[in-house]
């Protein structure tokens, strides 16, 4: 990348060089496994709480026919498409995570890239190159960006940085040059944002930044299009740089290190647990205590975990929840339902569990400390200490550094990643799950993503 002016270039760069043909297999299989999962997800998230009301009331002032709003059998304009399957794939908390950025690359990337992939007619391998760079640029925008200072200030990275990734899969899309896809970006960068401001009262907002992203990068592509520029220097400029004005531990360096040689891609973790990805350690951790030991809630003294900062900071700040929006991001009650039930699902966070008397007494006597070592190996780990004491006297521990779905160390087979897609997409689509599944595994052969329309809604 020597000689170019900003990490944004070489971001562009990379872009426009990427080509199906040179990407290594295990990256066009992980990209297709990204796309399922993403469609399982969302598809499922559909039905959940406001979406459907948030869709009718978009679709009411939206007469295009571009792109399909998954789920509901309808089209919309490919900006909107984008926005509201954005929403729905982040509603359940089920969509993928990269550990060292901390992003949810999946729910911005594939919302974008097939919206416009659909609307302009492209091909599966087309698609395909355009969420590898997607998930490229995305993910390393968020490793550079400095987590744990960026988390600290408020600010949600999947919002932040996930504009940039569907900027670059839209750019990809649309066949800019070189200075289209860098100024896509420095327009996409403009747009970031992303507060965490949801858990003070419970918010349902979360779910609009990974759809805001989608949109503002779709849209950033289009403008860029048409002739309007974005700043190369979007992430370092000293007056306003993303970088400089939302953390203070960033490291540019990482954005561009080891570009188009090692793909981030690869180290994206599937979740199995239905809540913020920061509580599925403990959740591992008690429900393998519960398996090993036979426990059962009335056994429980007390629930004792050690973890990260951040986990601290965005998962223990209420014991009893007052909707499904608190339920996925208290680690109590993640911790107490998953004791109580063996599993941490769906089911677990629905509206009218969350209010169990049972699992929330169990909850109230959870403890969530802060361990520096936990803190000092974040984000390249995610990890916790659980020990949990009887009422016999007895005390049963373990440490989990990673959690289930953890691509390099404890990754969901093949079969559980299917059968996650099914369970999530049956209930909505019938007897047009399994084909849709067929269509994605071997999404590289399909010369028309209008085909894709009609299985997805």
């Amino acid at each position: 990348m020597g000689g170019l002016i900003s990490p944004t270039q070489g971001l562009g760069a990379f872009v426009k060089a990427l080509h199906y043909e040179d990407v290594p297999k295990a990256v066009i299989e992980k990209a297709k496994e990204s796309i399922l999962d993403t469609l399982g997800v969302a598809i499922a998230g559909s039905r959940f709480e406001e979406v459907p009301s948030v869709v009718e009331e978009i679709l009411k002032h939206d007469r295009a026919c571009e792109s399909t709003v998954w789920g509901f059998g309808r089209r919309a304009s490919v900006f909107n498409a984008a926005l509201l399957n954005g929403v729905m794939g982040h509603a359940l908390e089920l969509d993928d995570v990269h550990k060292e950025s901390k992003v949810h690359p999946g729910v911005v990337v594939v919302p974008a890239a097939l919206s416009v992939a659909e609307a302009l007619n492209c091909s599966g391998k087309e698609l395909l190159e355009a969420v590898i760079a997607g998930y490229e640029v995305m993910i390393r925008i968020g490793m550079g960006i400095g987590v744990s200072s960026h988390r600290l200030k408020g600010w949600h990275v999947t919002g932040t940085a996930g504009t940039f990734g569907a900027a670059s899969a839209s750019a990809k899309l649309l066949k800019l040059d070189e200075s289209g896809i860098v100024s896509a970006l420095g327009l996409a960068g403009t747009q970031s944002s992303g507060l965490w401001a949801f858990t003070a009262d419970g918010a349902t907002c979360k779910k609009l930044h990974p759809g805001h992203a989608a949109y503002a990068g779709v849209l950033s592509a289009f403008l860029s299009k048409a002739g309007m520029r974005g700043s190369s220097r979007i992430l370092d400029a000293e007056d306003g740089g993303l970088y400089p004005a939302t953390s203070d531990e960033y490291d540019i360096s990482l954005v561009t290190k080891g570009l188009g040689e090692s793909f981030e891609i690869l180290k994206v973790d599937r979740k199995p647990y239905a809540c913020c990805r920061s509580m599925h350690p403990p959740i591992d951790a008690v429900i393998r205590l519960k398996r090993e030991h036979g426990l059962e809630p009335e056994d429980v003294e007390a629930i004792n975990i050690r973890t990260y900062k951040v986990a601290l900071k965005q998962c223990a700040f209420t014991k009893r929840p007052i909707n499904v929006a608190e339920a996925k991001f208290s680690m109590a009650y993640g911790v107490a339902v998953a004791l109580c039930d063996g599993k941490a699902l769906v089911e677990q966070f629905a509206p009218e569990r969350i209010r169990d008397p049972k699992v929330l007494a169990l909850a109230a006597r959870v403890n969530i400390e802060e361990d520096e070592e936990f803190t000092s190996r974040y984000p390249s780990e995610w990890g916790c200490e659980v020990r949990i004491l009887t009422k016999s006297g007895k005390e049963y521990g373990l440490r989990v550094y990673a959690a289930k779905g953890d691509s390099a160390s404890n990754p969901m087979t093949p079969e559980e990643i299917k059968h996650k897609f099914i369970d999530l997409v049956r209930p909505v689509l019938g007897d047009k799950t399994e084909s849709l599944y067929d269509l994605i595994t071997e999404v590289e052969g399909v010369k028309s993503l209008r085909e894709l329309g009609s299985f997805l809604g």
